[in-house]
């Protein structure tokens, strides 16, 4: 057999072009790698950390307060939003904007618990209201224990009619109290209510991976409350999901051989496809297309993550509940365009509400009043079918 040979200078060609695909390899084994790792501690892993008192109390008096940035974005004292601020033993809201100075805002100042005073710091708050739903919002309820196959989930119950409930499910890196700005407007409706907790959450059991699956798994603790719900004489649910609480939501209307007893659905800034959230994050932040890709496919090797589980898009023909779904123009966390797209494809089962100058899960905090109006019309319609 003749052996082929390459002359001198077509060693060195072949030298140089295997040198530079080992290279180019190990870069992008480098970059999966690295990417994927980002991936997991920015979005995977839970973080019970408390946001950072990153505002200071310039001046307080009665009803006005006057904040300045102290590491904070200023643009949250002039967005007009309402937001609670929190101090280390104090809670209060501010409301309208009465004046701005350089990086000075002055507002509408209600003091809700404790005392605050001049040059402290604090820091501002979506949820708006702190604490339990008595603390928070002067509601009786009972803390109880929803069983689940990984161990116990404490959740906060609020009496209302017997056979028909409402479950609030949080979002990423959330907790309960995200659903106190909507909660009296679920009950004077009638329902009972169960804000749930669910795995990986600071008071919940951990899963076994310890890992986030934005709703792949947490869906089965949904599951576990709508169990919960029925002993205790539930014959219908309406499913309230903020973020990645509106994944666990269609997640499990997807999987759930329990989904027939849901009537109806409200997803506040859903993520409906993890994965167009990490590519509309990328793009805020110039991340080269090419890293996100070999970053995603990393992370499906490396954790086991299934993108597919994520894509609620992709079975957007399956759901068939009424659902009320709302998103912020200005979010920049949950791409609009998905949910843009979901309420076109599925206008005939989507009332979609669009709130103008809303950040991610803030339509409440730009207009209360509206977006209780859109929640109470909402559940009238549910309760009117038969």
């Amino acid at each position: 057999m003749s052996r082929i040979r390459l002359s001198r200078p077509g060693r060195r060609a072949a030298f140089a072009v295997g040198t530079f695909l080992a290279l180019l390899l190990a870069l992008v084994v480098a970059a999966g790698w690295y990417y994927s790792s980002l991936l997991k501690s920015g979005a995977l892993l839970p973080d019970y950390s408390p946001d950072d008192f990153d505002y200071r109390i310039v001046s307080l008096e009665s009803g006005r307060v006057t904040l300045t940035p102290d590491g904070g974005d200023e643009d949250n004292l002039r967005d007009g939003n309402i937001w609670g601020v929190e101090g280390e033993n104090a809670y209060g809201q501010v409301h309208a904007i009465l004046g701005a100075e350089g990086d000075h805002v002055t507002r509408e100042f209600e003091l809700l618990q404790g005392s605050f005073r001049p040059g402290e710091r604090v820091r501002l708050d979506s949820f708006a209201f702190i604490g339990d739903p008595m603390a928070g919002r002067g509601m009786v309820f009972r803390e109880v224990i929803v069983p689940s196959p990984l161990g116990d989930l404490p959740a906060w119950r609020v009496e209302g009619d017997r056979e028909r409930w409402a479950i609030f499910v949080h979002g990423w890196r959330s907790e309960r109290e995200e659903a106190l700005r909507m909660m009296p407007v679920v009950t004077s409706a009638g329902f009972s209510l169960l804000a749930i907790t669910y795995r990986n959450d600071e008071e919940a059991p951990r899963s076994p991976d310890g890992l986030i699956r934005w709703g792949a798994t947490e869906w089965q603790d949904l599951e576990a409350a709508i169990d919960y719900a029925e002993a205790q004489g539930a014959r219908s649910v309406v499913l309230y999901g903020f973020s990645m609480g509106g994944g666990i939501v269609v997640s499990f209307l997807e999987r759930s051989d329990k989904a027939d007893i849901v009537t109806g659905a409200i997803l506040d800034a859903p993520v409906l496809d993890f994965a167009a959230v990490v590519d509309f994050e990328a793009d805020r932040r110039h991340i080269p297309g090419f890293l996100v890709i070999v970053g995603k496919q990393f992370t499906t090797w490396r954790f086991d993550f299934d993108w597919h589980e994520t894509d609620h898009m992709a079975q957007i023909d399956e759901f068939h509940v009424p659902i009320l779904l709302f998103h912020g123009d200005e979010d920049d966390r949950a791409p609009i365009a998905t949910s843009e797209r979901f309420a076109q494809e599925r206008s005939d089962i989507v009332t979609y509400v669009v709130t103008k100058g809303a950040g991610h899960v803030r339509s409440w905090n730009v207009d209360p009043p509206a977006y209780e109006s859109a929640v109470s019309d909402f559940l009238g319609r549910l309760r009117s079918r038969p």
